[in-house]
């Protein structure tokens, strides 16, 4: 995830879908990043997103495509296919301010999530969901995501996997998060 104007942009796929890449993206565009691989949401008075280790994990086409200098690679740690990219300058702990969850397709749109779509993303993108059934905490999570989405704009992020496209999809992310507000109807200001 990513701080957009002091808002967390939280990105939700599959394996490969291309989150890490994402994070990356924003961060060489001057974004602080949040966090990589597994975002830790806290309860306050407000939903937030906790800062994680300060490193993105990179596969060799994402490190190639975004040009990023200084990888680390540690020996047995997922394949030689990845890399960590260390962080320096990450954010601290944010409002959550949206979810996007990625699809890959030629054109590069946003379109929202709402009802049982949206949960069931938000479901589905849990880090160890085996371990909600182990530990009886499958009901306090479901509500946790409810509690979530009912604060939350969620999205879905249509964009083709071409990192010369990059610019224009993060763009239309920062609008998209600029534009909205907490519960994802447009800012009155703006």
């Amino acid at each position: 995830s990513v701080s957009v104007n002091n808002k967390a942009v939280v990105f939700l796929g599959s394996q490969t879908a291309g989150k890490s890449t994402m994070t990356a993206a924003f961060h060489q565009a001057g974004y602080p990043m949040v966090a990589d691989d597994v975002v830790a949401i806290r309860f306050d008075e407000e939903v937030t997103v906790v800062p994680g280790v300060p490193q993105i994990r990179l596969c060799t086409d994402s490190i190639e495509g975004l040009a990023v200098k200084d990888t680390i690679r540690y020996e047995n740690d997922w394949g030689p296919e990845k890399a960590y990219y260390p962080i320096d300058d990450q954010s601290g702990t944010v409002p959550l301010g949206g979810i996007y969850s990625l699809r890959e397709s030629e054109a590069v749109a946003i379109t929202s999530l709402d009802g049982p779509a949206a949960f069931f993303e938000l479901v589905t993108n849990t880090y160890a969901q085996g371990l909600l059934a182990d530990t009886n905490a499958t009901t306090d999570h479901f509500e946790q995501c409810t509690a979530i989405l009912d604060r939350t704009p969620t999205r879905q992020l249509n964009r083709p996997k071409q990192f010369e496209r990059l610019p224009e999809v993060l763009d239309l992310i920062a609008k998209d998060v600029d534009r909205t507000d907490r519960n994802g109807a447009p800012n009155a200001e703006r």
